[in-house]
């Protein structure tokens, strides 16, 4: 693709394509299918980008895409969304995030070179001695060890913003000085992310761990991973123990009062002063008694909220002699199990015992 760069007059970025290294820079955008064709300096003035664009547009290359270098730091897509309609483009702004590695020291190992060869050694009484050399202007040289260099590297990430005009592509490029690196850098890696744009992640993908994550993205999302797990499930406990479980003991407590309820007003007054059976059972309890044979009795306090049902299970005494709690403890009326419990006799409470437990 045939492309253009618009650099400011009398800018400092006109001034590095100059030298080699924008040669090569060249290169590497032809690497992208990117063809520099011309480089024209204007003021970046809307009038003055407007007229370069006409021209542009007029021309037999075909220009495919246009950089505008050294742009007005634009940090939204609002502000470049401005920008463009004061140059006549209306179109809807693309906000390129593009992210560069620029050497600190590009002659590192050549100034270590330079430095070991400024370093003199002597032997003396089975020693090394290193002289200290100065300029002429008595400043100290610079150490730096040539066997070990560690080149510093810099990220730089930075935002271009694009929009289309007459088939174009327009690419707002942020000042290169700002960025404390050269404008080769910048435009490279701008038209890299432009031509090649990251592909974006799926939703899970984004939490899940993927071939291809750095360790730490790796730790960071078996961290949240954790985190959502821990918050599931406590948000699950405390529902059941707020909500769940209390709701769910009142309706078995309402079912069994049912039964009492409709055996009472199903029976006449003088049926229930009988009793049925030799052992004295009233027949208030028929209902009770057939949903679970454990029934005993049942208790009413006035003015409280007790009225509950109460049952006694044959299998305590065996069970506390193991060492196990009684059948009851954590069991409803109707053998289920639940923190609640049931109110229960002890096992060696009898009913014509005087004193019940």
């Amino acid at each position: 693709m045939n492309a253009e760069i618009y650099f400011p007059r009398n800018g400092k970025a006109f001034g590095q394509t100059a030298d080699k290294s924008f040669e090569e820079t060249i290169k590497k955008l032809n690497g992208i299918n990117v063809n520099i064709i011309y480089k024209t300096e204007i003021n970046l003035t809307g009038e003055s980008i407007a007229e370069a664009l006409k021209v542009s547009d007029s021309g037999e290359e075909k220009i495919g895409i246009i950089f505008i270098a050294d742009a007005m730091p634009y940090d939204s897509a609002q502000r470049a969304q401005e920008f463009f309609e004061s140059i006549g483009i209306i179109s809807k702004v693309k906000r390129v995030e593009a992210e560069c590695i620029d050497p600190v020291q590009e002659d590192l190992q050549a100034m270590a070179a330079a430095a070991e060869k400024s370093k003199k050694k002597k032997k003396k009484g089975g020693k090394y001695e290193q002289d200290i050399f100065e300029e002429e202007n008595e400043e100290e040289l610079i150490d730096i060890s040539s066997s070990s260099v560690n080149v510093h590297i810099a990220m730089k990430r930075f935002y271009a913003f694009t929009a289309e005009y007459n088939g174009k592509l327009i690419v707002l490029l942020p000042p290169h000085e700002e960025l404390q690196t050269n404008f080769n850098t910048v435009i490279y890696t701008a038209a890299h992310n432009v031509m090649s744009p990251k592909k974006k992640r799926s939703f899970w993908k984004r939490f899940i761990p993927c071939k291809g994550d750095r360790p730490v993205d790796v730790i960071r999302k078996i961290i949240l991973i954790l985190a959502i797990c821990t918050f599931i499930v406590s948000s699950y406990m405390l529902i059941n123990i707020l909500f769940i479980e209390p709701a769910v003991n009142d309706r078995t407590t309402a079912s069994i009062r049912d039964l009492l309820v409709s055996t009472v007003e199903g029976e006449s007054s003088e049926t229930k002063k009988k009793t049925d059976g030799s052992e004295g059972t009233l027949s208030d309890f028929s209902k009770l008694l057939s949903s679970n044979s454990d029934t005993v009795g049942w208790i009413t306090m006035p003015n409280t909220v007790i009225d509950y049902v109460v049952v006694q299970s044959p299998k305590d005494a065996q069970a506390v002699a193991n060492g196990e709690d009684p059948y009851y403890l954590y069991r409803d009326f109707y053998g289920n199990d639940t923190k609640y419990g049931s109110i229960f006799l002890d096992y060696r409470s009898t009913l014509d015992s005087k004193n019940m437990l």
